[in-house]
């Protein structure tokens, strides 16, 4: 089989990655390889459809052999410009993420004043805070209207929403445009932060606040037993994360012995205080980033580390691992996304330009022809009038020699009648002498007849 170009196995990559990680990134046989295609046709049903089943089998089989989707820095050798970032581009991304962790305590913040009112208001996801403003009137807040004024929703909602001016420069995804493009070209939303789906986020932050509680619990269990007779706890799930990061924060802090916690850098306090963000971020419903959640974990796995929980650390290390290996996809395939669709931009930029100038050569070629043929016309209506002039100087010429002609035959044939009129009148009278001298002939034989008859 002919090898596949560069840019094909880059976007199998990119569509692949999530599915060949792990130990499946270790595959090396064909059937394997189709059977997790199969299973998950409906995702790859746009290479499917480009390159059929066998060719983009070829494809990943050829990555695997690689050890592309072993290692990031592998894949970095043998896609570099998939990994390119600018300076200037990274700063870009990170704003994004400062402006999210912002919103997320505003956010946070409504949420608690709402309690304490006695509202409740439930953190939504983007896309509810966008179906808020769409049935907000223009130019009117979603608080101005007095049927959405009371509903505690809308409240923490209208919290969140930016200023008109930061509003007007958002696209449809709720996200700042990218501010890296060409003035002409045409402005593209930045596929930044980067969010996990927030079904994903929810059960990757309440999996880890369960077994930090577990942690937790058999930690006191060892170490501060007394506490659990005073407060009657009989499982892991009769006590909150925020109750722990209290007990062993504060209250019972001095009744943990040195052995008992492994610091490398931070205070046990300031470690519950990381995971005390976990808490909130999993029982508020605070949609956060995908780098965020993977931070979040990582509090985690410190904490249990200074548990010395080694077997839940290595859990929670693992979920970290898998979020920044997905969300490393992720955002090579928004770099991929983005820097195909500028090029493809940019194509349809010289196309316009080459479009542009053929149109404006065609307006110039219309109206030069126009000129050409009035031009032509112009000289073609001198030329017929002065024809025309030319003929009528020739039929007045004409017409006078006729004049002329017409008078000299008028007067011969005027000579011409009286000549005949003269031949005529002897000829008469020629006539006339010879009647005469008939007559008398006639009158001699008559009279000579007479005589000679017998009596």
């Amino acid at each position: 089989m002919k090898k596949a170009s560069a840019s094909a196995r880059q976007r199998v990559y990119l569509s692949t990655k999530a599915i060949f990680s792990g130990p499946d990134s270790r595959i090396r046989h064909k059937r394997k390889v189709l059977l997790r295609v199969r299973n998950n046709k409906t995702s790859l049903q746009p290479l499917l459809s480009e390159f059929g089943q066998d060719k983009l089998v070829g494809i990943v089989l050829q990555l695997l052999k690689d050890h592309v989707f072993e290692s990031p820095l592998r894949a970095m050798e043998v896609f570099p410009d998939l990994f390119a970032t600018s300076q200037h581009q990274v700063t870009e991304r990170e704003m994004p993420e400062v402006e999210a962790g912002s919103s997320t305590q505003v956010g946070l913040e409504q949420r608690q004043s709402n309690n304490e009112m006695g509202l409740v208001a439930e953190v939504v996801a983007p896309e509810i805070v966008l179906a808020v403003q769409e049935i907000s009137t223009p130019g009117e807040s979603p608080l101005q209207n007095d049927s959405l004024a009371a509903n505690p929703l809308v409240s923490a909602v209208s919290s969140q929403q930016p200023a008109d001016g930061d509003h007007q420069s958002r696209t449809h995804t709720g996200l700042p445009p990218n501010t890296l493009r060409d003035p002409e070209l045409p402005v593209v939303p930045s596929l930044y932060p980067s969010y996990l789906p927030y079904k994903t986020q929810h059960l990757l932050l309440t999996v880890s606040q369960q077994i930090l509680e577990d942690c937790c619990f058999d930690f006191a269990q060892k170490w501060l037993p007394d506490i659990f007779q005073m407060y009657e706890w009989d499982c892991p799930a009769a006590v909150e994360l925020t109750e722990w990061t209290s007990i062993l924060g504060h209250t019972h802090l001095q009744d943990i012995p040195a052995c008992a916690v492994e610091l490398s850098g931070s205070s046990l306090r300031g470690l519950l205080s990381n995971v005390h963000q976990l808490r909130h971020a999993a029982v508020h419903r605070l949609p956060k980033t995908a780098r965020a959640v993977s931070q979040l974990l990582q509090h985690a796995f410190e904490l249990a580390t200074a548990l010395k929980d080694d077997h839940r650390a290595r859990q929670l290390r693992h979920l970290q691992v898998e979020v920044d290996g997905n969300t490393t996809a992720m955002e090579f395939s928004k770099n991929f996304l983005e820097k195909d669709t500028r090029t493809k931009l940019e194509g349809i930029r010289r196309q316009r330009e080459e479009l542009d100038r053929q149109e404006k050569e065609l307006i110039e070629n219309m109206v030069k022809e126009d000129r050409v043929n009035k031009t032509l016309i112009g000289e073609s209506l001198l030329l017929s009038v002065k024809r025309v002039l030319e003929d009528k100087q020739t039929e007045s010429e004409g017409e006078e020699d006729e004049s002329g002609d017409g008078e000299g035959n008028d007067n011969d044939e005027i000579e011409i009648g009286s000549e005949e009129s003269e031949e005529d009148g002897g000829a008469w009278e020629k006539e006339d002498e010879q009647l005469g001298f008939g007559m008398k002939a006639l009158k001699l034989w008559r009279g000579w007849h007479s005589e000679a008859k017998p009596m």
